[in-house]
């Protein structure tokens, strides 16, 4: 299936996709400050760009699933807790409802 336009989606599919991104990117930080690892640790520990990650970690970008293998890998902690994390959040968890 083709990456839809960001400008073909609507406002509630953009307002999804911006709360999912924030409640990942909290908990992404919150496995990360829990290892004690700065930004620039786990960039190095999961080879990718420190941009990058910034740019995950503030909700600007979304993941790759290879990256989130990556970065999980990285922090010693399964894909699978990294999401729950995330669908902690209520507002995220709201988003796996009926439209």
């Amino acid at each position: 299936m083709p990456k839809p336009k960001p400008d073909s989606l609507t406002p509630h599919q953009r307002w999804e996709r911006d709360v999912r991104r924030q409640a990942l990117a909290a908990a992404l930080i919150a496995a990360r400050e829990q290892q004690g690892l700065t930004r620039a640790e786990l960039a190095e520990r999961a080879r990718i760009d420190r941009t990058m990650l910034y740019r995950i970690e503030t909700g600007r970008t979304s993941l790759s699933v290879d990256l989130l293998w990556d970065v999980c890998r990285a922090l010693g902690i399964t894909p699978s807790a990294l999401l729950a994390a995330a669908e902690a959040d209520d507002a995220a968890a709201q988003t796996l409802g009926d439209d």
